[in-house]
Parts: C-alpha cells; structure tokens; sequence
C-alpha cells in the first residue's frame, strides 16, 4: 500500500505477525520504498528488545498462544517463528543501511495507563472466557492473514480492548505523521488488523 502524505510517499507493509513466509515480500517492499525512515509498529521498548533478543524463549500471554497455535494450523509449523520475524528482518535491514527508525506504537507506560484505564476486571474476565471458547470452538480463518483479521474482530468485541487499539491506532497515525513531514520516503510495517484504522487518521493528499 502506497500513500502520499504531503511530500512523503509513504509505503505501507502489512503484516501478519509471526508469519515468516512474508519475509520476501517485505525486501521487494524495502527495495521499491528506499526509504530515508524505517517506522515499525512497536513501542521505543520494543524496538530495543528486537535488536537485543538472545534467542531465548520469552512469555507470552494465553491470548497470543492461542493465536500461535491457530497460526501454525494454516501455515505449517515451519511457517511461524517468535519474535515476529517481519520486525526483525525489517529492523535488520534499516540498521544495515543505517536508516532511522521511529517506534509507532505507544510507550510502555503510556499503553499501561490506557490499557487499565480502558479495560476493566469484568472486561479481562469475559476476555479469558473468550479464550477458552475460542480454543474449544477453533477458528474459521483458512489463511494467516483471515486468522489475524478474525482474532482481532473477536477481542474488539469487548469494548475496552477495542478502545486500547483505537488508542494505539490514534498514536501511530500521529507519529507517522511525524514521521513524514521530516522525510520524502517512509516504509512502515504495521500489523495487518490495524493498517485499516491508521490509515483512516492520516492527511493524505
């Protein structure tokens, strides 16, 4: 996905996390883009723990294990790998050519405040039974990309948790606005079930 926002041409790649066949996709992407700016959907802290993972496993909530599972079933066990191997190929790539990158998504404590702000413990309780549900009834989704549109629209129907990602939407669309006005090329790799609401906050031209 391709917009123009000003003077910047900003070149969208969405992706499905954890989906490691994509990785082609996104080098043609990162050829076509040149970009002067590298912006990924993850928090300033996040962007560390990209950089720094030692190749050890790292918790996961039963949410994203669920998601795991569900993301094996339909693109093979082979197919899927922690941290998600897009970010990290994309960040790879930045630091090699020594492009700038701009964490998108909310600071930590930013997003821990909104989070209990917005999510309450009745809202957590009907999310853990939504899991349990979901793991007993499975998923409908064929394709990874249906299986992350599908578990997104199902966690959005709790409106607290549909308000963090509102929120978070609201806070990369800010920043890649930043992010634009400074540049004349900008890729930004953004989780597939968000791309729709960021893009709908953003000026283009």
């Amino acid at each position: 996905m391709e917009l123009k926002l000003g003077d910047c041409a900003l070149a969208i790649f969405p992706t499905v996390k954890g989906l490691a066949s994509e990785l082609p996709e996104l080098e043609a992407a990162w050829a076509a883009a040149r970009p002067q700016a590298l912006a990924l959907a993850v928090s300033p802290g996040e962007v560390a723990g990209l950089r720094e993972w030692d190749g050890e496993p790292f918790d996961i909530s039963g949410w994203e294990e669920l998601y795991g599972l569900a993301l094996r079933q339909v693109a093979g066990d082979d197919g899927v790998r922690l941290p998600p191997p897009a970010l990290r190929r994309a960040l790879a790539l930045a630091d090699a050519d020594n492009v700038p990158v701009e964490a998108l998504d909310l600071p930590e404590e930013e997003f821990t405040t909104l989070f209990t702000e917005s999510v309450s413990t009745w809202q957590w309780f009907r999310c853990d039974r939504l899991e349990k549900r979901l793991r007993k009834r499975g998923l409908e989704a064929g394709t990874p990309q249906e299986l992350a549109l599908e578990m997104d629209r199902h966690l959005c129907t709790l409106s607290g948790y549909a308000a963090v990602e509102h929120g978070r939407e609201a806070e990369m669309a800010r920043r890649l606005r930043e992010a634009c006005a400074e540049r004349q090329r900008v890729l930004a790799v953004i989780e597939l079930p968000r791309v729709a609401g960021v893009v709908d906050l953003l000026p283009q031209a």
